[in-house]
C-alpha cells in the first residue's frame, strides 16, 4: 500500500451529470454501463479505489459477474476494508446501492470521480489486466416504483 495521504473530497461543488460520470466509468473502467444504478454491485468501486491506490483491494477476490445482494455485499465489504486500510472515512450507503437507488449511485459515483481527479498518480492502470480480462457485469435490477416499463406490439 501507497503511504501517500489520501485526500477524501468534497464533491458538493461537482456539476458532473449522470451522463457525464456514466461514461467517465467506461472510459476508466473499459466497461459498457448504460446507467448509473446499473453499478450497484460494487465491482466498479472496488476497481477504482484500485485504480487510485493500487493493492488496495484484492482484485482477485471481487466477484465481477455478481448478480444477487450477497455477492454485492462482499464486494462493498471488500471496498469498506480498503476504505479503512487507508484511512478513508466516507460511509456508502451500501442498501440504497445494491436496491439500485438513483439518487445513492448518482452521489456515490459523482464521489468517487472526486476521489480519483484527487488522488490519482498514475494513468498507467490497465483495468482490464487488472480485473484478469474479466468484463464487470451490470446490476440487472426490475423497474422501480415510478418507472414505465412498456411494451409495444404491432400487428400487420
Amino acid at each position: 500500500m501507497a503511504n501517500t495521504e489520501i485526500v477524501t473530497p468534497d464533491p458538493s461543488n461537482d456539476k458532473s451529470s449522470r451522463f457525464f460520470l456514466v461514461s467517465w466509468t467506461n472510459n476508466l473502467l473499459k466497461t459498457k454501463f448504460k446507467n448509473v444504478r446499473q453499478m450497484g454491485s460494487g465491482a466498479c468501486h472496488c476497481q477504482i479505489m484500485d485504480c487510485v491506490v493500487p493493492g488496495s483491494v484484492d482484485m482477485t477476490k471481487v466477484k465481477f459477474d455478481a448478480q444477487s445482494e450477497d455477492e454485492y455485499r462482499h464486494n462493498f465489504s471488500l471496498l469498506h476494508d480498503a476504505f479503512s486500510s487507508n484511512g478513508i472515512t466516507k460511509t456508502l450507503p451500501v442498501e440504497e446501492l445494491i436496491k439500485g437507488d438513483f439518487k445513492s449511485s448518482f452521489e456515490v459515483l459523482k464521489w468517487f470521480k472526486c476521489f480519483y481527479t484527487e488522488n490519482v498518480k498514475s494513468t498507467e492502470y490497465d483495468p482490464v489486466k487488472a480485473r484478469n480480462s474479466h468484463d464487470i457485469t451490470p446490476i440487472v435490477k426490475a423497474p422501480q416504483s415510478g418507472e414505465c416499463n412498456l411494451t409495444f406490439s404491432f400487428f400487420d
